[in-house]
């Protein structure tokens, strides 16, 4: 068996494994990155799936949550200095419905509620109302996600502490129905919560519908210019850029433990890469009992088998011939973002899913073509398309029947999107598709487990102290010298680099390494400038 050495292992090339890695090379220790694929950026990838010259975002394309942290807020690895960029879009969102409406959210919160107050006065008040009340509760969501689970908190006023505490205790469906009366308007919210691939009518995503539409409203849905890969690319860089070394074409199959310590990975041809300080993971937890060499505590095996996924997705990648257009209650305009969303088809989608059932009655439809804002993504004139939907990952409880019938379900949703999202597309329009069923998501990588694109539901019985299992939330796993990162650590599944960050702090406190200095946050330098294009004037 070959083998070499080096101070850190990092089992995966995530954007979260890549960030750890960096602080960690950052701070001196030589690190080695192991990645399965033969292209890095796991949920960051940007692939030629349909076509040369088309790039697609395999997995993740917003990265709206990755403002508040400060490698993006502070460059506190120097990612924008070399040359990394993000674009931002306004409108948001657009939702066409089939009666001819739409709903229009915009950067601007009063100019989206002078469009709500055309269906309900009350909505466009409740509307401006999600404004002010996140602005009393953002203080005490970011304090938790910026710290490990257990961290002492900074002061937060009670009272927010309560409202805050009150409202993670309902579902997301039952805010959007007390604080809006019209359907329209409830779609279009609901669209947020479905957003964040949760169950939303069960309790504990009723963040949700305040959460994601104040939250998006400063830049928009923020794609990379260039793709997704362009994060982990840079990433890279800043790994490499410190001495560490990244190798593809590996996967790991073992976790060797030696004294009771983890003692390195060993990948499937056989290579041996020797840890002296530590492993870092950024395999789904789940798999951490097949690969680790050693029985891991009862309690942890319990947390495995206990984990709930969460809902899985189903992915449509076009390339087209241009750049399409969404339908709007006055004609048509150009917006990266669109979705179909009633409250009858969502409602009867999450019961759907839940029973391991297909939807065929107005399916919630997530469509984005960043190619409006980021034209590097498709050659001149043309461009790409995403759609998504919720879906079973055991179909009718066998998930081996996604090969038999994506195709026909991948023809559904175009036509549900020709129908009542796009202006003048017809299936059978596209130039190239790509479609990726739950299993197919989890076969390209296993990180998402079942499918599912959060690591696990975001609900508080798998969030802070109980991710991924009570006893072992703070990056720290049961045997000494191995760390978790990725999206089944806290706090869990969007494009954020919290993980990553929060991983290296682990690692570097117990090295007795000065990670404040590693981690200077906002001492670094100002803000990031991000640029928005306002796509309605194309």
């Amino acid at each position: 068996m070959d083998s070499d050495e080096t101070d850190v292992v990092v089992i995966g090339a995530g954007h979260n494994a890549l960030v750890a890695a960096a602080y960690l090379a950052k701070a001196g220790l030589a690190v080695t990155v192991l990645e399965a694929r033969e292209v890095i950026g796991g949920g960051t990838v940007t692939e030629e799936l349909t076509a040369p010259g088309f790039r697609h975002d395999t997995f993740s394309s917003g990265h709206p949550w990755l403002v508040t942290n400060p490698l993006f807020a502070a460059d506190e690895l120097g990612l924008f200095r070399n040359g990394l960029s993000y674009v931002g879009n306004d409108p948001v969102l657009v939702v066409p419905f089939r009666d001819g409406e739409s709903v229009t959210i915009w950067r601007d919160r009063r100019r989206t509620a002078a469009g709500i107050e055309r269906f309900s006065r009350r909505d466009a008040a409740a509307w401006l109302e999600l404004y002010e009340d996140w602005g009393t509760l953002a203080p005490a969501h970011l304090a938790r996600a910026a710290r490990a689970p257990g961290e002492t908190l900074p002061p937060i006023a009670p009272e927010a502490e309560t409202r805050y505490a009150a409202l993670l205790a309902k579902s997301c469906w039952d805010v959007v129905h007390e604080r809006f009366e019209s359907d329209h308007v409830r779609g279009a919210l609901l669209w947020f919560g479905m957003v964040a691939v949760q169950p939303i009518d069960r309790a504990g995503t009723g963040l949700l519908p305040l959460l994601v539409p104040v939250t998006w409203s400063e830049f928009g849905w923020l794609n990379v210019v260039g793709g997704s890969l362009r994060l982990a690319e840079s990433l890279a860089a800043a790994v490499t850029a410190h001495g560490g070394r990244i190798v593809t074409g590996a996967r790991v199959s073992r976790i060797p433990v030696e004294n009771g310590r983890a003692a390195g990975a060993v990948t499937e041809d056989g290579r041996y890469v020797r840890a002296r300080r530590a492993v870092v993971s950024s395999m789904h937890f789940t798999a951490l009992p097949r690969v680790v060499a050693a029985r891991l505590p009862e309690p942890f095996l319990a947390g495995v088998e206990a984990w709930r996924a969460g809902p899985s997705l189903f992915v449509v990648h076009l390339a087209l011939a241009a750049n399409p257009k969404v339908r709007a209650r006055v004609g048509s305009m150009a917006a990266v973002l669109a979705g179909q969303a009633t409250v009858a088809g969502i409602g009867q989608q999450l019961r759907n899913v839940a029973e391991g059932r297909l939807t065929w009655s107005e399916p919630w439809l997530f469509s984005a073509c960043s190619s409006w804002i980021d034209p590097t993504r498709a050659p001149e004139g043309r461009g790409t398309l995403k759609v998504i939907t919720y879906a079973p990952y055991a179909l009718d409880g066998d998930p081996a029947r996604w090969d038999a019938v994506k195709a026909d379900y991948a023809d559904f949703l175009l036509k549900e999107y020709a129908g009542t999202i796009a202006a003048g597309f017809r299936p059978g329009d596209e130039l190239a598709r790509h479609v990726a069923s739950p299993l197919d998501i989890e076969r390209t990588n296993a990180s998402y487990f079942r499918g599912a694109a959060q690591g696990g539901e975001m609900v508080p019985d798998q969030m802070g102290l109980n991710r991924p299992v009570t006893g072992w939330a703070n990056y720290r796993m049961p045997v000494a010298g191995l760390y978790q990162t990725g999206t089944s650590a806290h706090p869990g599944g969007p494009v954020s680099g919290w993980p990553g960050r929060l991983a290296a702090r682990a690692v570097l406190e117990d090295l007795n390494i000065d990670w404040q200095r590693v981690m200077p946050g906002a001492a670094t330098r100002a803000p990031v400038h991000v640029p928005v294009i306002d796509t309605s004037a194309f």
